[in-house]
């Protein structure tokens, strides 16, 4: 069976292949089209659909929440702070903006949002850290009156709001949360 070698060549009436079996002979598109167009057809046909295939799982996954991402302790605390720049009126827990930007590493607790109860005494305060460890002081904590660890209690959203509306009338869990990167 003699070797078959296809070149594509430019010449000046535009693409031609040479194609050898006995002898040179020159086919121009024309020729080429009618013998090699299916099977190009049929292997882009398939390199598409196994693109396409491969390509879906990617698209599907979805990134997680940045309001549920990290460790989240809710928990009702007593506020502390004098109410100055240095040391301003926050929930107990909470760390101040120079202990914020003395921890270069993000080790202990990396955002917090809060809400002062009715009677101002108190605050609802979600707390945010990298790690478990992080929030194992306010875990162990007999400071806070109630405590939530999102994702680990059994509890429905429902029922944790129903126990928050106690110090907070108007709580709505839809509007509370601290989203952290």
């Amino acid at each position: 069976m003699p070797l078959r070698v296809i070149l594509l060549a430019t010449a000046s009436v535009g693409a031609c292949a040479l194609i050898k079996p006995r002898r040179w002979t020159v086919y121009c598109p024309a020729v080429l089209t009618r013998r090699y167009l299916p099977t190009l057809t049929l292997r882009f046909v398939t390199l598409a659909m196994t693109a396409l295939a491969l390509g879906m799982p990617i698209r599907a996954q979805q990134r997680v929440n940045a309001r549920n991402s990290y460790e989240r302790v809710i928990a009702v605390v007593p506020l502390t702070g004098k109410g100055t720049m240095q040391d301003p009126r926050r929930p107990l827990y909470a760390p101040t903006p120079s202990q914020v930007a003395a921890d270069k590493q993000r080790s202990g607790i990396i955002g917090f949002t809060f809400q002062l109860t009715d009677d101002g005494k108190y605050a609802i305060a979600e707390f945010v850290a990298k790690n478990r460890s992080a929030l194992l002081p306010i875990i162990n904590s007999k400071d806070a009156v109630k405590l939530f660890e999102k994702g680990k209690n059994k509890q429905k959203t429902k029922d944790v709001e129903d126990e928050l509306k106690k110090f907070k009338k108007d709580f709505d869990s839809k509007k509370f949360g601290v989203a952290v990167q």
